[in-house]
């Protein structure tokens, strides 16, 4: 089974300094260079991590996305990962939407280099009026170019969004939201959970998650069986562990694993005969979603969904319980045993607001692995349009 596959359609921590009274002449700093994108976002840009419009959108971003009018290609550089490219692609709301209800960044599964639309053409038409930025990478967003670390190479999104935060929205006081699917929903947890994406992103809604939680678990061919310890309670017993890449597969290096061995740069990822040694574990848990000593999170700004089918599940269901819990579409907030909790200024479906809730987890028994999109996009369009709403 493959946990990366996407949904397809034809298709930054600011060093906070401390200010300290001091006898000594205060330090005239340098003036900044030129940035010719104040204001506008062109290229170049200052920052670390930094994303800039380099002008090249209708040269350089060639997919066909149904319904998009207008092509952007952002260059995206930081000190963490190697200069990297992404197209965004804008569908406005339909002509018959009197207002947009909030701009949706859509990225895909895989290595993200194709387009999602988990709406189809129901986001930008009435009732749902969404502005949706299709965001495709030119190459493996997750791994960093570098020395192999998805959580630095998480930072590439997180320019992405702040550049979509303050040149694309539609407004300042408009909602900014996000959707991810397998991979996708990944690497919007590590906006979340690591990056800055609770000061930016108002709803974020996870398809499929979530195949990055714990890298050296879903590597360690001695992780035992997951069985009824799942998110998704009404999953089979014989749920498979983590990625379970070799089990049932003759070509294990083939598949998802490579991605895995491609973005950690560990060869070593659920190959046979091969025993984890303990830098390894260390090494691939300290770029996980869940690293160590990683504390619960509630997020008061953000909320949250998550779709996941019932079905053959695949290995991002082994992995979403280290993110959510055991059985956490029962779950009430005192039997939640997951890491991130909802307390959030306006209600959130049973939640009344300002009370801390779990994330409203939907486990759909009418699915196989990875298509939840596939079989529910309005149930999709209906939780993006009730939930992405201003919070910030």
């Amino acid at each position: 089974m493959r946990p990366f596959l996407p949904v397809l359609v034809t298709l930054l921590a600011a060093c906070g300094g401390s200010s300290k009274a001091t006898t000594d002449a205060p330090a005239v700093p340098d003036a900044p260079p030129p940035d010719s994108s104040s204001g506008t976002g062109a290229c170049p840009a200052q920052g670390d991590p930094v994303a800039c419009d380099d002008q090249t959108g209708s040269s350089r971003c060639g997919m066909s996305v149904p319904g998009a009018t207008q092509t952007i290609h952002l260059q995206v550089t930081g000190s963490m990962f190697a200069t990297i490219g992404a197209c965004l692609y804008v569908i406005p709301p339909a002509s018959a939407c009197t207002s947009t209800n909030g701009d949706v960044l859509e990225l895909a599964g895989s290595n993200g280099e194709s387009a999602l639309l988990p709406y189809g053409s129901l986001g930008s038409g009435s009732p749902y009026c969404l502005r949706q930025l299709v965001v495709a990478w030119n190459s493996n967003w997750a791994d960093d170019g570098l020395s192999g670390n998805v959580l630095n190479a998480s930072q590439r999104t997180q320019a992405l969004i702040e550049w979509v935060h303050t040149y694309l929205r539609t407004s300042t006081t408009t909602p900014l939201c996000a959707t991810g699917n397998s991979a996708g929903s990944s690497e919007l947890l590590y906006q979340v959970m690591h990056n800055n994406g609770q000061d930016l992103l108002d709803h974020v809604q996870l398809v499929s998650a979530t195949p990055y939680a714990r890298f050296d678990k879903g590597c360690d061919l001695t992780t035992p069986q997951q069985n009824t310890a799942v998110v998704c309670s009404g999953l089979p017993a014989d749920t498979q562990p983590e990625y379970s890449f070799l089990d049932g597969s003759s070509s294990p290096q083939t598949g998802p694993v490579q991605l895995v061995q491609m973005d950690t740069h560990d060869t070593n990822c659920d190959v046979a005969g091969h025993t984890q040694t303990a830098s390894e574990t260390a090494a691939l848990q300290a770029q996980s979603l869940v690293t160590s000593g990683f504390a619960p999170m509630t997020m008061s700004q953000t909320s949250l969904s998550v779709f996941m089918c019932t079905n053959h599940p695949n290995a991002t269901q082994g992995q979403a319980v280290y993110i959510f819990g055991t059985d956490a579409d029962l779950a009430t907030p005192d039997t939640y045993t997951g890491l991130l909790s909802v307390q959030v200024a306006t209600p959130f479906y049973g939640c009344a607001a300002g009370t801390k809730c779990v994330p409203h987890i939907v486990c759909d028994p009418s699915c196989d692995t990875e298509t939840y999109a596939k079989n529910n996009a309005a149930a999709l369009a209906a939780d993006m349009q009730a939930n992405c709403v201003a919070r910030h």
